[in-house]
């Protein structure tokens, strides 16, 4: 205690600092500043028994829950402020919780910033203001250890005029404010997505609540710190802080706690490729769910188990799974959460083949999307299943539904790169290039990296002979992805149309480096520019190693033959076309006369 009534060598009790504090109250006349260390509880018994104790003072209060940046308005607003001799105020430390950083046994950069609090800058630079303005009130400052610590280091001219601070705080209270104050903190880190520093802060809390042995925050904490890592995709770590939390939970019998670790347990595997533990765990978070009538709970833990058996291609148990976890969203009237799990249904449809029917849950998914609260919220599902929608309509070949389900996406946004990317492709494929070259466009407007898109659209600009351009396009797309091996193929393919066979000869070669779905295609590609260049043995042989590893499956055998004959009778080589034909005669190869 900071008193001078007091030696600084004795630890005096509770009673004895109120009756000091008391005694002070009471001769004080006129202005002046009181700091009491206490917590938010002990502040609430200490004004009653003050008011009780001192009656012939006239008493005000102001209490905070939420920041404030005015102090003096608030006191000059008071009801009969001019007969007023105490007036307590309790909640400032809320206006100082969003600057707080942590550090290390209280002090570190703690409290070391580089501005200052908007609450405390208004009390340093308006004191002068509070005691010529209120000369006949005593300010009574109700606040827990960090705050005071707070004013004192960043608010000293404040803190200057005070009577000092009467402490009403053990040592068992200060570990339980040093930890709650690094539970806040640890949320906020988690809040900006700063991770690491979050880890830091909770594990300084855990060696606090193991110290106070207080087993339920060292549950939570132990999730916090599991939820930190999954965020930074470190799984391990994750199960690793979770399975600790599942001891001490089951241990305490807390149900919910030893769920919730289950749960994420189960979560962690899945993220980590490992199906078969997710359903373990989270199966077992499942039963427990059921066991607390946590319907949201269950819900959500049959959606996770579906997409294990999903990834494990275990269809008929994922749609159980998901139909299970939908109707018991439908009961709860969670259209949000309802419309993920209908549009996982879709997709396992979709993987099935079964486009028809995937096709009518997207078609719910959007219905129920017009039904969520959150405008933000409801707009995304709408698209999604806006696209899921179009996808689908695709793949069954229904080009013009498909393009009108992107348009009605588009309505609701012009800035989803993914919609233009997808009606661009539909577009490219109906043959309709100036309108898919637009769209690729308006992708690239709005993300300039994605290589995928400026490589399709310089394949539309090929399409349709515009090769210096789509040259350009395709160099653009090597430079974001240099490992992109169809890139560099269709640059070559594109020089070579231009008769530039020296450099499309060396596109094909640094094909043939790189590894990818279409192997054996440059060979085929580097034919004609040897041949224009009359290196004929080299473009015979890299003919024949083509043919000889060539796919029936990759579904182009007559275009191949067509093309080859075609192009030799360009060459003025027509004689060479029955040796064509009949060396595919010779490995086997059907035929045609052309």
């Amino acid at each position: 205690m900071n008193l001078s009534e007091l030696s600084e060598n004795t630890a005096p009790s509770k009673e004895e600092v109120y009756h000091t504090l008391l005694r002070s109250l009471r001769r004080r006349k006129g202005f002046g500043i009181v700091f009491v260390q206490c917590s938010p509880a002990e502040a609430a018994k200490l004004i009653q028994d003050i008011q009780k104790d001192l009656p012939q003072k006239q008493v005000g209060n102001l209490k905070f829950d939420e920041p404030i940046d005015n102090l003096y308005d608030l006191v000059a607003e008071l009801p009969d402020r001019e007969d007023l001799n105490i007036v307590f105020i309790e909640g400032l430390e809320k206006s100082l919780e969003p600057y707080i950083k942590p550090g290390y046994g209280g002090d570190g950069d703690y409290y070391n910033l580089d501005t200052v609090p908007t609450i405390l800058g208004h009390l340093n630079q308006r004191r002068e203001i509070f005691r010529d303005h209120f000369k006949n009130i005593c300010f009574v400052f109700f606040l827990p250890l960090f705050a005071v610590k707070y004013i004192i280091r960043r608010a000293p001219d404040f803190y200057d005029w005070s009577a000092g601070v009467f402490e009403f705080t053990t040592e068992a209270d200060i570990q339980k404010e040093d930890l709650a104050q690094y539970k806040r903190v640890g949320f906020q880190y988690r809040r900006q997505k700063q991770y690491d520093q979050a880890i830091e802060v909770y594990q300084q809390a855990l060696l606090i609540s193991r110290e106070m042995g207080d087993l339920r925050n060292e549950v939570d904490i132990l999730d916090s710190l599991g939820a930190a890592h999954f965020r930074l995709r470190q799984y391990e770590d994750a199960i690793r802080f979770y399975q600790q939390s599942l001891i001490i939970a089951q241990d305490i019998k807390d149900r919910e706690g030893e769920s919730n670790a289950l749960y994420f347990i189960g979560d962690s595997y899945y993220y980590l490729g490992q199906y078969e533990q997710a359903i373990k765990f989270t199966q077992q978070s499942l039963a427990l769910a059921r066991e607390l009538n946590n319907y949201q709970g269950e819900s959500i833990a049959l959606h996770n188990i579906g997409f294990a058996y999903y990834n494990l291609k275990q269809y008929p148990q994922a749609i159980e799974c998901f139909q299970k976890s939908l109707t018991i969203k439908q009961e709860i009237d969670n259209p949000q959460s309802e419309s993920v799990t209908l549009n996982s249904l879709g997709r396992v449809h979709n993987t099935l083949g079964q486009d028809k029917q995937a096709i009518n849950y997207y078609r719910k998914q959007l219905d129920v999307a017009y039904k969520i609260d959150s405008h933000k919220t409801r707009n995304t599902t709408t698209m999604n299943a806006l696209r899921c929608l179009g996808n689908t309509c695709e793949r069954l070949g229904n080009y013009e539904e498909a393009i009108s389900y992107y348009d009605k996406a588009l309505e609701i946004s012009l800035d989803n790169y993914w919609v233009w990317f997808d009606k661009a492709r539909i577009l490219s494929r109906m043959g309709r290039s100036e309108e898919a070259i637009s769209s690729y466009e308006k992708v690239l407007e709005i993300k300039p990296d994605h290589s995928i898109s400026h490589h399709s659209r310089a394949l539309a600009l090929a399409g349709i002979g515009c090769y210096e351009e789509s040259i350009q396009g395709f160099r653009k797309a090597i430079e974001l992805r240099p490992d992109n091996a169809t890139s560099w193929m269709c640059l070559g393919g594109s020089l070579r149309s231009l008769r530039r066979y020296e450099e499309s000869l060396a596109c094909f070669d640094k094909a043939a480096e790189l590894e990818y779905a279409w192997k054996a295609f440059e060979l085929s590609g580097r034919v004609i520019p040897l041949l224009r260049l009359g290196r004929f043995k080299e473009a015979f042989i890299s003919g024949y190693k083509f043919l000889l590893v060539f796919k029936a499956e990759w579904g182009v055998r007559e275009w191949v033959e067509r093309r080859v004959a075609v192009t030799l009778t360009r060459l003025g080589l027509q004689k060479l076309v029955p040796v064509w034909t009949k060396f595919l005669q010779l490995i086997g190869w059907r035929v045609k006369d052309w």
